[in-house]
């Protein structure tokens, strides 16, 4: 499932084109109003779809690793010809049957979950309530515009909403359209400490 990414990158270390390098003002827009979201540390996240390289690169600089699942070659093959920031994995991924063990600390998704099918969402979910962590956090991007096809993307994040808080205790914490873009957060609560014994 993992991109073959050698660990010596001084083979791309000089290429043009850096990460932080946004195409457009609105990409830094909707790469801001995600950040603001979300707290400034994360020991290990997942982000599922493809994403701007800027965005990825401002959002590993809170993580101390990254993966960072697609499910074509395309977008991971973008990434790997800009200079990585250290922390980051890629890896192409038959979402939702190939997810990364471990537990997780805040999961993002892109607009591409609008196009799941209702089966894969379930399955999704039953990632989620497996691996996330107390107190981590689920950070849904999608558009939100006027056009029927992006408001089937709004409704569609408003089903995974749903089929998520239905499989784990999580808090929908924010809810936010701006500019035709939507941000969803889920928090987990924090593990409640048990009473101390007196």
């Amino acid at each position: 499932m993992e991109k073959n990414i050698p660990d010596n990158r001084s083979d791309i270390a000089d290429r043009p084109t850096p990460w932080f390098e946004f195409t457009s003002d609105r990409q830094r827009r909707r790469a801001a109003e995600c950040l603001s979201h979300l707290d400034e540390h994360y020991p290990n996240a997942v982000a599922v779809g493809s994403f701007d390289c800027a965005f990825m690169a401002w959002l590993i600089a809170r993580c101390d690793q990254l993966t960072s699942l697609d499910t074509s070659d395309t977008p991971l093959e973008t990434l790997l010809q800009r200079p990585m920031p250290p922390g980051l994995r890629l890896a192409k991924a038959s979402m939702p049957f190939e997810w990364p063990e471990g537990r997780l600390d805040l999961i993002v998704l892109n607009e591409g979950i609008a196009e799941a099918k209702e089966e894969h969402i379930r399955l999704l979910a039953a990632h989620v309530a497996r691996d996330l962590n107390p107190g981590g956090s689920i950070l849904i991007s999608t558009s939100d515009t006027a056009g029927s096809e992006r408001r089937e993307d709004a409704l569609s994040a408003s089903r995974v909403i749903r089929t998520l808080l239905s499989k784990r205790d999580l808090e929908l914490t924010e809810n936010r359209s701006t500019e035709g873009h939507r941000v969803d957060l889920l928090r987990c609560p924090a593990a409640r400490r048990a009473p101390q014994r007196a």
